[in-house]
C-alpha cells in the first residue's frame, strides 16, 4: 500500500481491484464490502463504479462509443484515486466492453499493484437479483441482463488472464470477500 498519514501506517504498495462480471454478477455489492474491510484495516479506500460514471454522460448513439468514454473516465477517476493517496481503490463494471482494461492499465500509476477477478453468475439469477432494484435503468431488463452475460461468455480467452474467478450464483458477499482477500488481496 502507499503511504498513508491519515492511518498512520506506511504501505509500500498502492492496490487495484478490479471486478469485471456481466450485469447482476454482484460487482457492486462485492466492492462495497471490500472497500468496508479495506477501512476497517485502517486503509484509506475508494469505490469506482464503472457503470455510475458511464451514465453521466448522455447523447450519441454508438454503443462503443458510450463504453470507450465511460472506460476513459473511470481510469482517470481511478488513477485520481491513487494520486491522492487512497491505499486500495475498487474499480468495477464491464471493462470488457470497448478494451477498458487496456484503457485502465494504462491510466495506472507503475506502482500500483493490479487484481483482477471475473464475476460469474447464472443469466435468471442476475434477472431476479436486479428485478426489483429501482436504482437501475436498463439494467434491469431481462434481456439486456441475458445479453451482458452473453457477450462475457463469448469473449472467453480474448479476455485478459484474472487473478481470479468467482461464481457468484450461490454465494453471500460475505464469502465471496473472504474468497478475494485469501486469494489476492490478503493485506485487507
Amino acid at each position: 500500500m502507499t503511504a498513508s498519514g491519515r492511518s498512520g501506517t506506511i504501505r509500500t504498495v498502492a492496490q487495484l481491484v478490479v471486478l469485471v462480471g456481466p450485469v447482476g454478477a454482484g460487482k457492486s455489492t462485492l466492492a462495497g464490502r471490500l472497500v468496508q474491510l479495506a477501512r476497517r484495516s485502517n486503509m484509506t479506500a475508494a469505490d469506482v463504479d464503472m457503470d455510475a460514471v458511464a451514465f453521466m454522460q448522455c447523447g450519441g448513439d454508438d454503443v462503443d462509443e458510450f463504453w470507450r468514454r465511460a472506460a476513459v473516465a473511470t481510469a482517470g477517476l481511478t488513477r485520481a484515486w491513487f494520486d491522492a493517496g487512497i491505499d486500495v481503490v475498487v474499480t468495477h463494471g464491464p471493462f470488457f466492453e470497448s478494451d477498458g482494461f487496456d484503457v485502465l492499465q494504462s491510466a495506472l500509476p507503475a506502482d500500483v499493484k493490479v487484481h483482477k477477478i471475473l464475476l460469474r453468475v447464472a443469466a435468471e439469477v442476475a434477472i431476479e437479483r436486479v428485478h426489483d432494484d429501482s436504482t437501475r435503468s436498463i439494467s434491469r431488463d431481462p434481456q439486456f441482463v441475458r445479453d451482458s452475460n452473453d457477450r462475457l461468455q463469448t469473449l472467453g480467452d480474448a479476455l485478459p488472464v484474472m487473478d481470479l474467478e468467482l461464481d457468484t450464483t450461490r454465494r453471500t458477499p460475505d464469502e465471496l470477500a473472504a474468497d478475494v482477500i485469501a486469494a489476492v488481496v490478503p493485506d485487507l
